[in-house]
């Protein structure tokens, strides 16, 4: 039979859960019982049951491009929330403003038999995309500019291409899938990158779509974002055009154009 408690099937005649150690049949007539019930029902026996409070801890971690997960719930609440951690983990289940944040299981997510004192466990989402693009951008009182310069740029295009993309995705981490191009345009033009090669890039890739007064961002163009995000912050890899250079030689611009990867 099934253990009325934490669901593992245990034999027919048994009258202690092996598993959680819960009372499952009357000691005095060996009927089957209620679920946390204090007296038989069919002989009257009182029962002195203590609900299972040991903790269980579940801990998820992935690369450095991914989130980290972790919680800690009782069985009973463990029950309950197994199908909500299923789709934060599955990536099915929007997970928006978590940098660095604590999210408290609702109520309605407790069993229907949970006491009142019994505590409401806390869920931790880390998401360590959001954490690097903080070291890339600042944002302050709802404004956001670029605090990390060093872009890793190939030439003038590459890095406007690159900004653009990572801003976006920036955006995207922040719950904003759809960018006002006026914002999207500030930064750029911040970043002297804003010029017409930038402005028919904007309009003639497969890595934006803009929506008149609005941009956003593909899926390719996310994946793009992320391989320029680990470049951003990999030490070891040359920062071949600064931003605010503004000539470049004619051998430059021939080793430029050939260097440069159409995206």
């Amino acid at each position: 039979m099934e253990c009325i408690y934490c669901k593992q099937n245990i034999p027919d005649n048994a009258k202690f859960c092996p598993f959680c150690t819960q009372q499952i049949r009357c000691i005095e007539c060996n009927e089957p019982l209620f679920p946390n019930a204090k007296v038989c029902i069919n002989c009257g026996k009182a029962l002195n049951i203590e609900v299972n409070a040991n903790m269980n801890t579940i801990e998820f971690s992935e690369t450095k491009n991914s989130r980290s997960f972790k919680a800690c719930f009782t069985d009973t609440v463990g029950g309950s929330i197994g199908e909500a951690i299923g789709l934060i983990i599955n990536d099915k289940l929007p997970v928006k403003n978590t940098f660095k944040s604590k999210t408290q299981i609702s109520a309605s997510l407790l069993p229907h038999n949970s006491s009142e004192g019994e505590n409401i466990d806390t869920v931790e989402v880390v998401d360590d995309e959001l954490e690097q693009l903080n070291q890339v951008f600042k944002n302050s009182n709802g404004k956001t500019s670029l605090q990390e310069t060093r872009l890793k740029a190939k030439s003038k295009r590459d890095a406007g291409i690159r900004l653009t993309l990572l801003f976006m995705y920036y955006q995207y981490k922040l719950g904003i899938e759809e960018v006002q191009r006026i914002d999207l345009t500030k930064i750029l033009r911040d970043a002297s990158l804003e010029d017409s090669n930038w402005r028919t890039w904007l309009i003639n890739n497969n890595l934006v779509g803009v929506k008149e007064d609005k941009v956003e961002l593909k899926a390719p163009g996310r994946d793009a974002a992320k391989e320029f995000l680990l470049e951003v912050l990999n030490p070891e890899i040359e920062d071949k055009w600064k931003l605010g250079t503004s000539r470049t030689s004619k051998r430059g611009k021939k080793k430029e154009s050939n260097d440069e990867t159409e995206i």
